[in-house]
């Protein structure tokens, strides 16, 4: 897909998780002949089209990866951090060598902040900068616990999908947003 500021492509990675290989896309936004400095990390529920439609809106020299899967984790919320983070680094990684690249400014978006935060404390010289955005999961405002933080994350993408501008009458991507963000709290 072409438009006035570069071109939108797909690309898939994959990351091992215990004994599962679970696969990912990220999307880049790019010129031709650009290379990305950025990537942003999406948070829970964000996948598939939500995504593309980031690095659509999102300015070239942008890879978007989608949200992590966090359905592959345990059930009880246990494993919530070295899950995001063990994402975070194979979505990282599959970028840097996609793109022949040696480092990238990070942006995370909620549920992604843990492990993009991780990324920076391990893996400092592929880390430039990291801007959270509303981050979840890795304060314990958000409970004591990872099954206290997993229903604190319920809590908030059940009031997301509720609020006005998320109406499908106010755009009908809301439609695929709404199913993306209901298999997130179920």
């Amino acid at each position: 897909m072409k438009n006035s500021r570069g071109r939108i492509r797909q690309h898939v990675g994959s990351f091992r998780y215990t004994t599962n290989v679970i696969s990912f896309h990220y999307w880049s936004h790019l010129q031709s002949g650009e290379i990305p400095d950025t990537i942003i990390f999406l948070g829970t529920g964000q996948t598939g089209r939500i995504a593309k439609w980031a690095a659509q809106a999102a300015p070239s020299g942008v890879v978007v990866v989608e949200g992590a899967p966090h359905w592959h984790a345990h059930p009880s919320g246990k494993d919530v951090y070295d899950f995001a983070y063990g994402f975070a680094l194979a979505a990282l990684q599959a970028v840097l060598n996609e793109f022949s690249i040696t480092s990238a400014h990070l942006i995370a978006q909620s549920q992604a902040a843990p492990g993009a935060v991780g990324l920076g404390i391990n893996h400092a010289d592929e880390v430039e900068n990291i801007v959270l955005i509303a981050p979840l999961g890795f304060t314990t405002i958000f409970g004591d616990t990872p099954e206290e933080r997993v229903r604190s994350l319920s809590r908030r993408a059940r009031r997301t999908w509720l609020q006005l501008s998320q109406s499908p009458l106010y755009d009908m991507r809301n439609f695929y947003v709404g199913f993306a963000m209901l298999r997130a709290i179920l």
